[in-house]
């Protein structure tokens, strides 16, 4: 649901499981390494910058580390100006549906106020931008 971007001169600030990773003006997040498993749900949105980090639709991504080049593209668009169509698989948890703020991981919560959370399912990224 949302899209991740890394740039190699980038500070990246990491927790035990999730990185927060900002790209020019963006922060997007990643596994810090490839999960076991994953969830197959499916998920769509635009991507956007609100307050500073990439999101999909409502929800802030973390993303596999085989998918920050997309995510990399992804957030230069946004910088751009353009608002860029995306589709991915993984699963999710929002405020609305009971989830705490304190569910998210420390490196979100740390650079980000998000309702949803979507953990990728790794994979390409799909849609149009």
């Amino acid at each position: 649901m949302l899209t991740l971007l890394l740039a190699a001169c980038s500070p990246v600030i990491s927790n035990p499981e999730v990185e927060a990773i900002q790209l020019g003006e963006t922060w997007v997040f990643a596994y810090s390494e490839e999960p076991g498993s994953s969830m197959d749900a499916l998920s769509h949105g635009t991507a956007a910058q609100v307050d500073g980090c990439l999101q999909v639709g409502d929800a802030v991504v973390v993303w596999w580390p085989d998918q920050l080049a997309e995510v990399e593209e992804i957030v230069l668009a946004v910088e751009a100006g353009e608002a860029p169509e995306l589709e991915l698989g993984g699963g999710g948890m929002s405020l609305e549906e009971g989830a705490s703020a304190e569910d998210f991981p420390a490196a979100v919560r740390e650079h980000c106020t998000p309702t949803e959370l979507w953990f990728s399912s790794g994979g390409e990224i799909g849609g149009e931008g």
